[in-house]
């Protein structure tokens, strides 16, 4: 370790203009091997520097050279061997450096090959991120294409359909074979009203009409909407909400619609006796809303692309639910995310700030 100390402090003594005409710089520009000694006079004069400095009366210098330029030179003394420098030890130094030489060719050569790699994967990157938003495109522009025609077309006859087949289990004394087939009738025709509303919220979205709400209140309005869902799955709701939440400005149907999209996510999700947690509370300039339920969770691998639109983990379904809802968080400068349980399920995160950024009248 002292020798490589002093060898690194020798190193540093050398400081030559790259422009000047020292000795080093033309050995290295001429690219042959020089041995000093006092047998010549002349290279023993001009080397008087570089002798102080290497403390050593004998040296060689070799050229380090690459196929594009020169790189630098390899000095060698006899300070401690105190042994002549021969003509064979320079050859053997010839092939060193040469050795060195082709090093350092192959290392630039094959970092600019990583660099180039590198070039190339962001760019077939980028083409495959402006590919799927390109298709995205298409398929939101489709949406919006078809969502009137669907409005006006399907969902009105299978309201009805719906409408009527409520009535009938409500209202008249069926056998048991009559039952269950009206209400596969009603199942269905509500899975397609769910998908008609999906498709109508996410081409029609506008921004929040925000008023001052209580987000206590849109829970319970929430969890009271879904009170026959949840007794036919025998799923148990708890949910806590904080005392110093104030009301604060938001838009109360979209909100309402996150929470309808989630509960229905669990819920299709949660077998008998699952169970789904809710927390509202106040932290910093936030209220902050925790979703949890104890099914299978998020798979692996899926990310944020669980909040892109048309993409869904279920057989069934349009995969607009969760982009909807990230849609209305966003636009109302808050942020959702979810993490898996660690005991099993899922927890979905919202952040909304308490005080709006925008002021009355203004249009932005």
């Amino acid at each position: 370790e002292n020798e490589d100390a002093k060898i690194n402090e020798t190193i540093k003594k050398f400081r030559i203009p790259l422009d000047s005409n020292h000795f080093l710089l033309r050995v290295l520009n001429e690219g042959s091997a020089v041995l000093v000694s006092p047998d010549n006079k002349e290279l023993w004069d001009e080397t008087a520097d570089i002798r102080e400095t290497l403390g050593s009366p004998f040296f060689a210098v070799v050229p380090l050279r690459t196929l594009e330029k020169p790189q630098g030179v390899i000095i060698v003394d006899n300070l401690v061997t105190k042994k002549p420098i021969t003509e064979s030890d320079l050859e053997l130094l010839r092939a060193v450096a040469n050795h060195a030489s082709f090093a350092i060719e192959r290392s630039k050569l094959t970092e600019e090959l990583q660099k180039s790699y590198q070039e190339l994967e962001k760019a077939y990157a980028e083409l495959r991120e402006n590919q799927e938003k390109l298709v995205l495109a298409e398929k939101l522009s489709a949406v919006g294409t078809i969502a009137a025609q669907i409005a006006h077309e399907i969902r009105n006859p299978i309201v009805a359909i719906g409408g009527f087949a409520r009535a009938i289990l409500r209202d008249y004394d069926l056998d048991e074979n009559l039952r269950e087939k009206l209400e596969i009738i009603l199942e269905e025709t509500q899975k397609i009203e769910r998908t008609i509303q999906d498709a109508l919220d996410f081409s029609k979205f506008s921004e929040p009409e925000k008023s001052l709400c209580e987000i206590g209140k849109t829970i319970q309005d929430v969890i009271i909407f879904f009170e026959p869902e949840i007794a036919e799955k025998k799923i148990t709701v708890t949910y806590e909400i904080a005392d110093d939440i104030p009301k604060f400005e938001y838009d109360e149907q979209l909100i309402r619609q996150v929470l309808i999209n989630l509960f229905r996510n669990s819920i299709s999700v949660l077998g008998e006796g699952g169970k789904i947690g809710i927390k509202a509370y106040k932290e910093g300039e936030y209220c902050w809303i925790e979703f949890s339920d104890n099914g299978p969770g998020i798979p692996e691998g899926v990310g944020d692309k669980i909040f892109q639109p048309f993409f869904t983990t279920k057989p069934t379904g349009t995969g607009l639910g969760l982009s909807i809802s990230a849609q209305i968080i966003e636009a109302h400068k808050g942020e959702i995310w979810y993490k898996n349980n660690p005991v099993g399920g899922v927890t979905f995160y919202i952040r909304l700030p308490l005080k709006s950024d925008e002021k009355k009248g203004d249009n932005k």
